[in-house]
């Protein structure tokens, strides 16, 4: 990367380095961390939390349609708006046969949200 030039949360880190090595062990929790743009697409996803989810194959998809697959769809895109909105959130949520905690807040310089197992 060019001096000077900052790396956004949905760019992979690549070679070798701290960051590298950080990123590999996060991919291996058992939890999901992602981030949403203001419409609810996801821009990325990260962590082993669901192993029926594909985290790859969910960038760029609607949070929305995910979420109707889960046992609570109102209480769950609840928590997502008001993670957009800046406010913290939890609720806990099946969806193909796992159960999670999940936990929102709202981020400064992107809206996300961030769950955890």
């Amino acid at each position: 990367m060019p001096k000077g030039e900052r790396r956004t949360a949905s760019e992979p880190q690549s070679g070798p380095g701290p960051e590298s090595g950080l990123r590999h062990l996060v991919e291996q929790l058992p939890a999901l961390a992602w981030a949403t743009d203001l419409d609810l697409r996801i821009l990325w996803v990260i962590g082993a939390g669901f192993r029926a989810l594909d985290p790859a194959s969910m960038a760029e998809h609607n949070l929305r349609d995910l979420l109707r697959e889960s046992e609570n769809f109102d209480e769950a895109l609840a928590a997502h708006l008001a993670a957009l909105a800046g406010r913290a959130s939890r609720y806990e949520n099946a969806m193909r046969g796992q159960a999670a905690e999940v936990r929102g807040r709202g981020a400064s310089s992107a809206r996300s949200a961030s769950p955890s197992m």
